[in-house]
């Protein structure tokens, strides 16, 4: 477990705002009214009035996973959560997660417990940060650590970039390559409105070339495309129970005025009903 030697700042547990999704819920927008101290209520730590797990809690990508909260004292006014990625695991270099504030409901199981409910945006280890704020001024930031996995049912849709005009579609040259470039994946599921991004490590990818050596070889983990020769290849992409083709042209120099001598779509590869970038 990685330890987190992080000061803790008043204006950390103001996430708590009008317009940010309820906890649990589709993730649409919803107005929430919360209590606040009055000016001249002392604010102070109140960390230890909550309890929340010291181990990793085990969810599943884009379904409902509860955090078990325990609450000590009364006059709680709410909870808010937010999700935050962690770039190659490492707690230094914190992301939040674009659309993953929300405000909680406490509910409790058959026992007693009580409990938040969260929807996982992320695939991999996520830190979830629960703040809240009692009614005399106590206020806390607990930060709980997800291990969320794939989900079993299907996706509705993947979409694979990097995002550009000419969809299904990428261009890689030999000398004078204008910076890396990365495959993305994008996955939609029922009932989910938000678009999830999938760490390229949990797609798979497979090249599919004519030639003995593909023209362009893929980082499995990163997804980041390597030419390798002129030539033709389509990169295959699986996630979900989903599948998306993505032709490659690999030209010998990249060319100032952007015309590429090579407009092929890789035709030749395909076959007979396949499209590129078309998820099946």
């Amino acid at each position: 477990m990685p330890k987190l030697v992080n000061v803790i700042r008043h204006t950390a547990y103001f996430f708590i705002i009008w317009g940010i999704a309820a906890c649990g819920a589709s993730l649409a927008t919803a107005p929430v009214e919360v209590q606040y101290p009055t000016k001249s209520t002392r604010t102070f730590d109140a960390s230890s009035r909550v309890t929340t797990p010291g181990d990793k809690i085990h969810g599943v990508l884009g379904e409902k996973t509860r955090i078990p909260v325990e609450i000590k004292a009364p006059g709680i006014t709410g909870i808010a959560a937010r999700q935050i990625d962690l770039r190659n695991g490492d707690i230094r270099l914190p992301v939040p997660i674009d659309g993953s504030a929300v405000t909680c409901q406490i509910e409790r199981d058959l026992a007693g417990a009580s409990y938040v409910e969260i929807v996982p945006l992320r695939l991999g280890t996520i830190m979830v940060e629960l703040s809240g704020r009692f009614s005399d001024g106590g206020f806390f930031v607990k930060r709980v650590w997800l291990e969320v996995g794939v989900p079993i049912r299907h996706a509705k849709d993947i979409d694979v970039g990097p995002k550009r005009i000419d969809v299904g579609r990428i261009s890689l040259y030999m000398k004078d390559q204008p910076g890396r470039v990365y495959l993305t994946v994008d996955a939609t599921y029922q009932g989910i409105p938000t678009v999830l991004s999938i760490a390229p490590r949990f797609a798979e990818f497979r090249v599919r070339s004519s030639d003995p050596t593909p023209a362009v070889e893929v980082d499995q983990k990163t997804g980041l495309l390597t030419p390798e020769h002129p030539g033709h290849a389509i990169v295959e992409t699986s996630f979900g129970g989903l599948r998306a083709l993505t032709c490659v042209v690999v030209h010998g120099a990249f060319s100032l005025n952007g015309a590429d001598s090579d407009q092929s779509r890789c035709q030749e590869l395909l076959s007979p009903g396949e499209q590129l970038n078309d998820a099946q």
